[in-house]
């Protein structure tokens, strides 16, 4: 949880709000479906 949050201030909050799903699996995309569910 705390890499995925870290992805998550680490990119743009536009990114993280209209693209956080569809970013590459290197940040918070593969931390973040785990995560939400």
């Amino acid at each position: 949880m705390t890499l995925g949050t870290a992805s998550l201030e680490t990119i743009p909050p536009n990114a993280e709000r209209s693209g956080r799903s569809t970013r590459p699996a290197q940040s918070g995309a593969r931390l973040d479906p785990p995560a939400a569910r």
